[in-house]
């Protein structure tokens, strides 16, 4: 696998630029994580190294320099974290007894209520986020597998089933099948 390694020329005044901003206290750690790898990278350590001396990927170091390369250290600093659960906050009054009043049964359609009451559109994270916060949670659903008994499908059918039209001993009265 042939993998292109970035190799950036960081200036004097952008190693200044870099260090001051790792110095401010209000650059967050995420941001300072970047500003380290820029700053191992201009040391001439290796991507691998980077990688394994801040606990991430090489590939997120990769996205870091490229990130760098784009637009400087405003760019590594900005927050690009995207919360659109956020912008439901003022309405998760009426979210949560919507929700709670017809569930739902997949993520989907969650996002689909919430962006019917809210006019914000979610992905399904977000929705599956907003469904814990109401008091839901959100299951995937598998097929079970093996094969039916044949056996016990015919007796299901002959005590079950057909009884059940004509009218149940329980008192049953709903039809399910036509």
């Amino acid at each position: 696998m042939n993998v292109a390694i970035i190799k950036l020329k960081v200036s004097d005044v952008q190693r200044d630029e870099i260090a001051e901003a790792i110095d401010d206290l209000s650059t967050t750690e995420r941001a300072k994580i970047k500003l380290l790898a820029i700053r191992l990278h201009s040391l001439d350590m290796p991507h691998g190294h980077i990688a394994a001396a801040l606990n991430v990927s090489d590939d997120t170091v990769t996205k870091y320099l490229k990130t760098f390369r784009k637009g400087g250290v405003a760019e590594l600093i900005e927050n690009h974290q995207n919360r659109p659960a956020c912008s439901v906050e003022p309405f998760l009054e009426n979210i949560t007894p919507s929700l709670a009043d017809s569930p739902l049964a997949t993520a989907k359609e969650a996002a689909h209520r919430i962006e019917e009451i809210t006019g914000v559109q979610l992905s399904e994270d977000p929705a599956c986020r907003i469904m814990k916060r109401a008091g839901m949670t959100c299951r995937k659903t598998a097929s079970i597998s093996g094969r039916p008994d044949p056996q016990m499908q015919v007796v299901f059918h002959q005590e079950e089933l057909i009884p059940r039209p004509r009218g149940d001993p329980r008192g049953d009265t709903a039809r399910f099948f036509r």
